[in-house]
Parts: structure tokens; C-alpha cells; sequence
């Protein structure tokens, strides 16, 4: 098996390369419960 810890790791293990590009601030990870509760607000914010 590959030894990679992301995506990034994986496309790099092909030989190809890997882009970092600018992203939307409200562009959130979600990744645990904090994350989600911030992610609501957004979407509240916005329908205001």
C-alpha cells in the first residue's frame, strides 16, 4: 500500500504535481462539531 496521508501525498506519489491555490474564506473543512456550528452560521448570515 501507498504511504500517504492526504490527497496531495497520493497525486504526488504518481509523479504528478501538486497546486496550492487561493480559497474562499467561507470555504470551511468540516471536520468535527465546532467545525459544522460554523459552518451553520455562515449559511445563516448569508439568508439574512
Amino acid at each position: 500500500g501507498a504511504d500517504a496521508t492526504d490527497d496531495a501525498s497520493l497525486v504526488e506519489l504518481i509523479g504528478r504535481t501538486v497546486t496550492v491555490v487561493d480559497g474562499e474564506p467561507e470555504n470551511l473543512k468540516i471536520t468535527n462539531p465546532t467545525d459544522l456550528t460554523a459552518a451553520e452560521a455562515v449559511v445563516r448570515q448569508r439568508e439574512i
